[in-house]
């Protein structure tokens, strides 16, 4: 089956779905090409927004890093993600990943945290892309079981920057349509 695929919503064309190699060639190129092999990055096309699918949550990190390097998204910028799981523990290896976060890291030293320093259980890379200064705050939809001191959490980053991140087992239903 071919990676190409046309996406139907209620008999609308959305957007076609391609491999990122038919992205315009720029330096950042090679992490797209990274993140086809890691995570079957797909780019969603004429839609007048950059649009991805992937597989790993983690992944998100290089391709934020990537955009943002662009100025195509905010950096810091925003999250909203829906899940049965907050993927915000604290990363293992903070104190590495906080070295790395005050030099400004490139998407490529992002990949290599993602491929070396965070858990393949995709469970500590919003906090990692908080200290790496590309999520400001973030909002996890869904989530089946957390404790109710974890609903609201403040995460402060080596550079002293608070951090927000609000957790709730509701999903967000008819108010995300205004």
């Amino acid at each position: 089956m071919s990676k190409s695929k046309t996406k139907m919503n209620d008999s609308c064309l959305v957007g076609r779905i391609e491999p990122c190699f038919n992205i315009q060639m720029t330096d950042r190129v090679n992490i797209a090409l990274k993140l086809e092999q890691r995570d079957n990055l797909l780019e969603i096309v004429n839609i007048g927004k950059p649009a991805f699918l992937h597989e790993d949550h983690r992944w998100i990190l290089p391709l934020l890093a990537w955009k943002q390097a662009e100025q195509a998204v905010p950096k810091p910028c925003s999250l909203v993600m829906f899940d049965a799981h907050h993927d915000a523990l604290v990363p293992r290896n903070i104190a590495a990943i906080r070295g790395i976060s005050r030099q400004g890291p490139s998407p490529e030293q992002v990949f290599d945290i993602c491929d070396t320093q965070l858990s393949t259980s995709d469970d500590d890379w919003v906090i990692a892309g908080m200290e790496l200064g590309l999520i400001k705050d973030a909002v996890v939809f869904g989530v089946t079981h957390y404790q109710p001191t974890e609903k609201h959490r403040v995460f402060h980053d080596s550079r002293g920057i608070e951090h927000r991140l609000w957790i709730t087992c509701a999903l967000p239903g008819e108010s995300l349509g205004f």
